[in-house]
């Protein structure tokens, strides 16, 4: 049997962003993009979404190479990620490269990372794959389509595309060479579906500028324009614009004077030597001669036009008169953030230009009649959409049938699926993880308390008090500690003697277990967060809670307990079911002997009431379910016996006191 190419997507459909596709065959694997994508709104103090790369990690040596399709997030933004775990050469253009080094060197990986630059009509050899890079149109320049070309045929990848007959750079898609590759015969096509709901063909990026430039040149304040650091041929216009008519540019944010200044340098901005400006030079220049260009076009609530909007940047705040543009569409999912920030900057005195107010945004993405010319003209034997959600993917595949693939040639995949296909065949075998990673800052999958607060998850704490720890654990600092992290609320344990190996030294002395009752009183009546001490508030649940008055403990071997920490049994759920357990001797006995005492602080018939836990096991027959290390109830009674006899006085005070209090309200 002839070997099979694998295609895995681990990012990109049945959704927007996180762009990543594995091919293999022979043993080899190459990569295409490694993107990220934006976190959703209640993904609270997550920074972005990347693919689980846990199957290239496992095949880390048969990876030949990245190939990256253009400089946009969803299709770079995991790289320093990725390669902290799977170390890669990365093989692409010079703008892409450009904006690559930028995010290896932040994360301390420029040096070790071996990235090859590109140019369009060249092609990569990569073990058994060799890649052509085909210049496409695309929001941003150095963006490119790939003719993979494999042992059973030649696969096209379309990356991020449109057709623009009158693009910024001058540069117009190189449909002249895909027709070529089409002629040859393409075996499958893996295409992006972005636009594939809108009809038509997209708009030129020139139209843009056109529109702006009408804006810039009727504004009579400052003017802001928010749109995506990577929209290279976006920033140009903006520039050229603004020279215009005699104003300067100010850059804010920090992703937009990266992104800025490696383009500058590379040459694909064309500018004016004094046009730039410090933000912090802003004031010095009357407000009709100033323009400022920031990120934030999608709400993103650490971007600096959000940070303007609600004046919580350090040099720069919206004014009455004020003009702001924001230059992009809301991506799926970001409609309530971006609108949030678009009403407060009316709020502040702004005037506002949105897409749906104005021509200040033309989309990258191809729409329904661009899509069918490349279509065309690649002719493909099998059908990928990739690069939309799910809707989009069936509205893809409905049209390529349309243009002449037959419906059992097409394929609608998941993030994670193992797709094989030959030359005459072509089918999904199998699974791979293809979940996403949360990343909170420069950590991969990791989430701590201060996240937890971020994301506004109720959350609480478990805390276990024992003679060593007890000052610390119940302390005013650690409890306030627990408020700032965020917590709603804490269970306080007493230490528990269970087990051959307990140490009976640990339990807490009356006087600490008093000072912890006193303790948590007063915090639970000043603090806004609400604690429960599991033998000290017995009196507010009526005693002991265990033998199925409120719960049960069943261990791995399904032997019933009456509590989590009392491993005694006569049952098995195995063998009885949980009504006939509930009416097992030892259960009744508990039922029966509730509570264990009037006294509300000794509730527990094991620490403070020894000889009931004695009476109730040996009665009922009831055998140690410790599964590593039986014990006898005698020998766990009698590390409580002492602890129950000197606690008795402490807590036969406290619960009169307690008592005098209550009936005195």
């Amino acid at each position: 049997m002839a070997e099979q190419l694998k295609i895995i997507p681990l990012g990109g459909l049945n959704e927007i962003g996180k762009n990543m596709t594995v091919y293999e065959y022979g043993g080899e694997i190459i990569v295409v993009d490694c993107g990220m994508a934006f976190p959703g709104d209640d993904m609270y103090g997550i920074d972005c979404v990347i693919p689980d790369v846990s199957y290239l990690v496992k095949h880390k040596n048969r990876i030949r190479g990245m190939f990256i399709t253009h400089g946009h997030e969803d299709h770079i933004g995991a790289v320093p990620y990725i390669l902290k775990k799977v170390n890669i050469p990365i093989y692409c253009t010079r703008l892409t490269a450009g904006l690559i080094r930028l995010k290896l060197e932040e994360h301390g990986l420029l040096k070790s990372t071996k990235i090859v630059t590109v140019e369009s009509g060249m092609t990569v050899k990569a073990g058994k794959f060799s890649v052509e890079f085909i210049h496409v149109n695309h929001s941003i320049a150095d963006a490119f389509m790939f003719a993979i070309r494999t042992p059973i045929g030649i696969i096209m990848h379309s990356g991020d595309f449109k057709i623009d007959y009158t693009p910024i750079n001058g540069a117009i898609m190189d449909l002249q060479r895909i027709a070529q590759i089409g002629r040859e015969g393409v075996l499958l096509f893996v295409c992006e579906s972005t636009n594939i709901e809108v009809p038509g063909f997209s708009k030129s990026e020139r139209h843009v500028g056109e529109s702006m430039a009408d804006m810039i040149k009727d504004a009579k304040g400052r003017i802001f324009v928010a749109t995506f650091s990577s929209n290279v041929s976006r920033l140009q216009q903006i520039f050229t614009a603004a020279e215009r008519h005699g104003r300067k540019v100010a850059l804010v944010g920090r992703s937009m004077l990266n992104v800025f200044n490696a383009a500058n340098n590379l040459g694909y901005i064309q500018k004016k030597p004094d046009t730039l400006i410090e933000i912090s030079q802003v004031d010095n220049y009357p407000p009709e001669q100033v323009v400022i260009i920031s990120t934030g076009s999608q709400g993103e609530p650490m971007s600096a036009l959000t940070r303007i909007a609600f004046s919580n940047h350090r040099e720069i705040e919206i004014q009455p008169g004020d003009t702001v543009i924001i230059s992009a569409t809301p991506i799926p999912g970001n409609e309530k953030p971006i609108y949030k920030v678009i009403n407060e900057l009316y709020r502040r005195g702004a005037k506002v230009y949105y897409s749906a107010l104005a021509d200040v945004h033309v989309s990258g993405h191809a729409s329904q009649e661009e899509i069918k010319l490349v279509h065309a003209l690649v002719r493909p034997k099998f059908f990928i959409p990739a690069h939309g959600e799910t809707r989009m993917l069936y509205q893809h595949a409905e049209l390529a049938h349309k243009l002449g693939v037959p419906f059992e040639n097409i394929f609608i995949l998941a993030n994670g699926d193992i797709f094989e296909i030959s030359k005459g065949s072509a089918r999904v075998t199998g699974f791979t993880n293809g979940d996403a990673v949360l990343i909170d800052g420069a950590s991969v999958g990791e989430v701590d308390n201060s996240v937890l607060r971020e994301r506004k998850l109720l959350y609480g704490i478990s805390s276990c008090y024992t003679r060593a720890n007890f000052e610390s654990i119940t302390s005013e600092e650690y409890y306030d500690s627990l408020i700032r992290m965020g917590a709603y609320f804490i269970w306080y344990f007493h230490y528990m003697p269970v087990g051959n190996d307990a140490s009976p030294e640990l339990l807490p002395t009356p006087e600490q277990r008093t000072e912890v009752y006193r303790r948590i009183r007063r915090y639970r009546a000043e603090k806004p967060l609400f604690a429960m001490d599991f033998q000290n508030d017995a009196e507010f649940v009526g005693g002991c809670i265990a033998g199925g008055r409120t719960y049960l403990h069943i261990n791995a071997n399904g032997d019933v307990d009456p509590c989590v920490f009392i491993h005694y049994s006569d049952s098995n759920i195995r063998e009885k079911t949980l009504l006939e357990t509930m009416k097992s001797p030892l259960f009744m006995a508990y039922h029966d002997g509730q509570p264990f005492n009037d006294n509300m602080l000794r509730p527990c018939p094991m620490l403070e009431n020894p000889e009931k836990l004695r009476a109730m096991v040996k009665s009922s027959g009831a055998h140690s379910t410790d599964l590593q290390s039986p014990e006898t109830v005698d020998h766990l009674c009698a590390k409580c016996d002492r602890y129950a006899a000197e606690w008795k006085p402490t807590a036969d005070k406290l619960w009169a006191e307690n008592r005098a209090e209550h009936d005195a309200k």
